[in-house]
């Protein structure tokens, strides 16, 4: 009797540790079920978040909720994203002890600066234009002669005027031009793949535009530009992102670039930044933006359930 009672007890602890073996698995489930869930909702907000930055049109309240502020653009997602033009983000200045009121006047001087510089019209007047720091002056760029407030894309301007610059050459003496030889033959004028002949490549922006200058001959010029015309038409006709990442240049070593925000391929970076060498599977994250908006409140969440349910220190995702 006593061993078939010892049997019968035996077999209902065996049929209780496996009921409960198998309750655990199924809270286990759920949990992290509700885990993933909750980080979705956090990737989801953070990408209102990105969405809604173009929808503050100052710079006070742009920079407060965790966007960057560009004087002529407006209110974007990342500095990553425009070249050649100053963009203010609070993370720049975190060692600077400044509020957001005065990085707000630093932006509003660039902007007023820009416009001081851009209203002189020769090299005397530019030079002699002092900025709202009260010291420095614009910038004389001889070669489009015009008045920069600072140095960019073109490099830096001149502080002091020279008569010896020679004078750019009339726009239609270069447009008349309809072939690169042609063209750089004058080493006034420069060429631009896909605008023709110009008078000046400093009025051209995010395009590539050749001159003889620093002593490039006329042949080295135009094959570098065939080159880039190759590639860019080659880039462009590549409709998906393997393809594209997947394509070389002309000089058998760089590749085209894929950007991914609007779905095209090109042979290089441009005012939009640059584009990617890979292909990314599946759901690709901005996680800059994400960690800005989200990673706080994910981290206590998940600490309130790891203190609710202590087993759940470590589990996977499923």
């Amino acid at each position: 009797n006593n061993s078939i009672e010892y049997k019968k007890n035996k077999h209902q602890i065996l049929s209780c540790s496996t009921t409960t073996r198998a309750a655990a698995a199924t809270a286990i489930k759920r949990m992290s079920s509700l885990v993933m869930k909750i980080l979705l909702v956090w990737i989801g907000l953070a990408a209102t978040a990105v969405d809604a930055c173009g929808n503050f049109t100052s710079c006070n309240d742009c920079l407060d909720n965790l966007c960057v502020w560009v004087p002529v653009e407006g209110c974007l997602e990342s500095c990553d994203i425009i070249a050649d033009t100053s963009c203010f983000d609070v993370e720049n200045f975190a060692n600077e002890n400044v509020t957001i009121e005065e990085i707000c006047v630093v932006s509003d001087n660039g902007v007023a600066d820009q416009e001081l510089c851009s209203s002189q019209t020769d090299c005397a007047s530019c030079v002699g234009s002092v900025l709202s720091d009260g010291e420095t002056t614009c910038q004389w760029f001889a070669d489009g002669s015009y008045c920069g407030s600072g140095c960019g894309m073109n490099g830096c301007g001149e502080l002091t005027c020279s008569s010896s610059s020679p004078p750019p050459p009339p726009p239609d003496a270069c447009e008349s031009k309809d072939n690169c030889s042609d063209c750089l033959t004058d080493s006034l004028c420069g060429w631009a793949p896909f605008e023709g002949c110009v008078a000046n490549c400093n009025f051209l922006a995010d395009t590539p535009c050749f001159t003889t200058k620093n002593g490039v001959s006329v042949e080295e010029a135009c094959s570098v530009s065939e080159e880039t015309q190759a590639d860019v038409k080659l880039c462009s006709s590549q409709t998906d992102c393997s393809s594209c990442v997947g394509t070389t240049l002309s000089d058998g070593i760089s590749i085209c670039q894929w950007f991914e925000d609007g779905a095209f391929c090109a042979s290089g970076c441009g005012i939009n930044g640059c584009g990617s060498a890979t292909c990314a599977d599946g759901m690709v994250q901005n996680a800059s933006s994400a960690v800005k908006v989200g990673s706080a409140a994910l981290a206590l969440t998940v600490s309130f359930l790891v203190s609710v349910f202590p087993s759940m220190g470590a589990f996977d995702i499923v």
